[in-house]
């Protein structure tokens, strides 16, 4: 993302828009400073204010929760 966003909009996209594309999302707004919160949980509290539509499937909501600290080094 960090190497097309500059200057330009980025679409991040799936097949309904509520679990794997607004992962990425919040992963990226958090690891750049967009989204404060440190635990993913607190994380997708806040990104629910900024995308109601979030439902993350059960697999990814795991892997996130589980995963957190490792995927925001990414």
């Amino acid at each position: 993302i960090k190497t097309h966003i500059e200057g330009k909009k980025v679409l991040i996209h799936c097949n309904q828009g509520q679990s794997r594309s607004p992962a990425i999302s919040l992963a990226y707004l958090v690891q750049n400073g967009f989204i404060k919160n440190s635990t993913y949980l607190k994380a997708k509290e806040e990104f629910l204010e900024l995308y109601p539509s979030y439902f993350p499937g059960k697999g990814i909501e795991l892997y996130l929760n589980n995963n957190w600290e490792w995927v925001l080094k990414l």
